[in-house]
């Protein structure tokens, strides 16, 4: 059989050297720190995995995530959050395009990572305790 075609055992593919992450931005400033509500986008960065030690890494995510928040992809994915939200709540066949629009957002994602802390206290909903929280990145 000729030259080079397939069939044969292919070899490993080569360890990631990154994992592709969604990283919720908070958009407030100046004044509207002060307010009672939430205003935030999210970046898609990707985390390194080229090390084991936190020495390393710590600085790398750091250096990322600088370089996202000096570009508007924050403000951007906001805006188009808000866009989605009122095709939900305007048309009749809005849950296609939810749909379709978080395949794409998401489509290459590995993880969604947050630093906002859990509830301090115990959580009940109709008198059931909260046991998990489950985030989710609109």
């Amino acid at each position: 059989s000729g030259g080079g075609g397939g069939g044969g055992v292919q070899p490993p593919a080569p360890p990631p050297r990154s994992i592709i992450a969604a990283v919720p931005m908070n958009l407030r400033k100046g004044e509207e720190l002060r307010e009672l509500r939430n205003k935030w986008g999210f970046a898609v960065i990707g985390l390194p995995l080229t090390s084991s030690s936190a020495r390393v890494l710590v600085p790398a995510i750091g250096r990322a995530m600088n370089y996202v928040k000096m570009w508007s992809e924050g403000e951007v994915s906001y805006r188009a959050t808000l866009v989605i939200a009122h095709i939900d709540q305007t048309f009749k066949r809005a849950s296609a395009v939810v749909r379709w629009f978080m395949a794409i957002a998401t489509s290459k994602l590995t993880l969604c990572v947050s630093n906002v802390p859990g509830p301090q206290v115990p959580l009940h909903i109709n008198g059931a305790s909260v046991t998990n929280l489950l985030g989710f990145l609109p």
